[in-house]
């Protein structure tokens, strides 16, 4: 093994400290010098922030990992600044404000590019949940909420995908959530004045799922007398509602899913598949370059889901720690769809499933265990800063 090894990390979010709190248990502070870089110094949870639906704007300070802190904790370098590009060849990371930085790994965990503006008219004013100052604005929204329709959305993903696995978005999970807690929390005489609108591309809700879970979902959207679009075309949205393929949906409010684009990093760097999304083998490794490991949302795998990105941060780093050591390779990422969200009224939905990928696994339970248990890992992922006892 080599004495000292050079590890960084790009991106602070799920699948990047996942990497970087397993490289701190697999190896010896001595043996590694690791740097993490984000363009911020702080880790918004961002699953917690479904609960703009029913808390007061200021609720997300409560949700702020301090990710230098974490990287000291780890014994690693945090440096708060923007990947520009990458050279593999010279293994090299190119960064917005300070000097280029030399690896002898490279763990990619930067995320996807959200695409606001791929649809006509739609950008952040329209709402959404997906960075805490956008939760901010949904919740001071939301607040005082005496009627009329609001739609929750979700963009379409663009790209070409792994295994030809056939989804029409991303990440559906944290909307459904969303919309779910927000019906919960409505007074009879205000749920009476109020029109729900769950809108999707997809021609199912829930299409990431097995058959058991779709089906529950539905029937949970139908007793609770959501309305549900899909096959959703897009072409237009303004502050009144929008424009879709068959006719207007009007909207006093809106909460979105933006489209995803892949990383415009990853395309700056000629690592992308050519849609912006980087390939990777069974161990998370690019194809041309084996010292990138690529994880999370940035890859070609699907769906786009933070337990899936914590599972492929673990492989990676196993997987880099058995080659460094000459120990015998980890298994292999073994894709499979978890979805764990709180609908309120004191039930959690739960459904493991691995039928998207051509497997049997379709598990699905819908009740107060659910709810305790997604309440429990939000408060144990943040007191913990990412590092939890049982790593997925």
């Amino acid at each position: 093994m080599r004495r000292r090894w050079r590890i960084v990390v790009l991106g602070a979010r799920f699948a990047g400290l996942t990497v970087m709190h397993w490289v701190r248990r697999l190896a010896r502070a001595q043996e590694v010098s690791g740097v993490i870089v984000d363009s911020w110094p702080f880790m918004t949870y961002r699953p917690a922030l479904v609960y703009a639906m029913t808390a007061p704007p200021t609720f997300v300070r409560h949700w702020r990992i301090d990710v230098p802190a974490a990287a000291r904790r780890a014994h690693f370098e945090f440096l708060e600044d923007r990947a520009v590009a990458v050279d593999p060849q010279r293994q090299v990371v190119h960064l917005a404000r300070h000097r280029p930085i030399a690896y002898d790994v490279l763990f990619l965990a930067t995320g996807a590019d959200p695409g606001w503006h791929a649809i006509e008219g739609l950008d952040v004013a329209r709402g959404g949940l997906c960075e805490d100052y956008l939760a901010r604005a949904t919740a001071q929204t939301l607040r005082g909420w005496t009627g009329g329709a609001i739609v929750f959305a979700v963009g379409p993903l663009y790209g070409r995908f792994q295994d030809g696995v056939p989804l029409a978005t991303a990440d559906e999970f944290m909307l459904y959530e969303a919309c779910l807690l927000f019906e919960g929390t409505l007074p009879p005489p205000v749920r009476q004045k109020t029109d729900i609108w769950l809108v999707t591309p997809a021609p199912v809700i829930g299409e990431a799922l097995g058959p058991k879970g779709r089906q529950r979902l539905a029937d949970i959207m139908r007793a609770r007398r959501i309305r549900v679009v899909t096959h959703a075309v897009y072409r237009r949205v303004d502050p009144g509602g929008l424009q879709l393929s068959t006719g207007y949906l009007p909207a006093k409010a809106m909460v979105w899913v933006p489209p995803y684009l892949g990383s415009s990093l990853a395309r700056a760097s000629r690592l992308d598949d050519g849609a912006g999304w980087v390939p990777v083998n069974r161990y998370l490794q690019h194809p041309e370059w084996p010292r990138i490991y690529a994880v999370g949302d940035v890859t070609t795998h699907l769906p786009k889901l933070a337990h899936s990105a914590m599972v492929q941060a673990r492989v990676a780093a196993h997987h880099w720690w058995a080659e460094a050591t000459g120990r015998a390779l980890p298994p292999p990422y073994h894709p499979e769809v978890l979805c764990l969200i709180d609908i309120g009224r004191g039930q959690g939905f739960f459904a493991l499933s691995s039928t998207l990928y051509g497997e049997g696994r379709d598990q699905v339970y819908v009740g107060p265990l659910a709810q305790w248990a997604k309440r429990c890992f939000n408060r144990a992922y943040v007191w913990g800063r990412g590092s939890l006892m049982v790593m997925p």
